[in-house]
């Protein structure tokens, strides 16, 4: 019995290439999202430990100039908390894009695999039919030749 050849294997290679290059590219933006979301939570951690040591030390009594680095170091940590989740939220859009996109090629693939399974089902019924044929055409010219003898 012949083997079944789907015609667009090689398609189907492609689509399970780009179906595999989506994961990754998916993967690479959700780490690159939980690498963000730990610079933040860091920033916060220094900001509320600067904020507790200023507070120290101005109950303890802190010089103007000292009190002002400070206030500068504070308000640069808040900035850069401002930029982080900003940055976060693109992120956030890339991770959603990279997540349709990779439904989308896995659709693709899906589509192409039923495709070769119907044909592939198509091809086996065939040659089982085929076969039944040749068997029953066999049993007859048997039957044939013992009616003929």
């Amino acid at each position: 019995m012949k083997r079944f050849q789907f015609r667009l294997d090689a398609y189907l290679r492609y689509k399970e290439y780009l179906e595999q290059k989506a994961k990754l590219e998916l993967a690479k933006a959700g780490a690159d999202v939980i690498a963000c979301e730990e610079r933040i939570n860091n920033l916060k951690d220094e900001y509320e430990q600067t904020l507790g040591k200023l507070d120290i030390e101005t109950v303890s009594g802190i010089d103007a100039n000292r009190y002002l680095r400070y206030n500068y170091y504070l308000s640069s940590l808040e900035s850069s908390i401002k930029y982080e989740e900003d940055s976060h939220k693109k992120l956030l859009k890339i991770l959603e894009e990279k997540q349709k996109n990779l439904s989308q090629k896995s659709i693709e693939r899906k589509t192409i695999e039923n495709l070769k399974d119907k044909q592939k089902e198509e091809y086996y019924k065939e040659m089982l039919i085929s076969q039944q044929k040749e068997t029953d055409d066999i049993t007859i010219l048997r039957k044939a030749r013992e009616i003929q003898a």
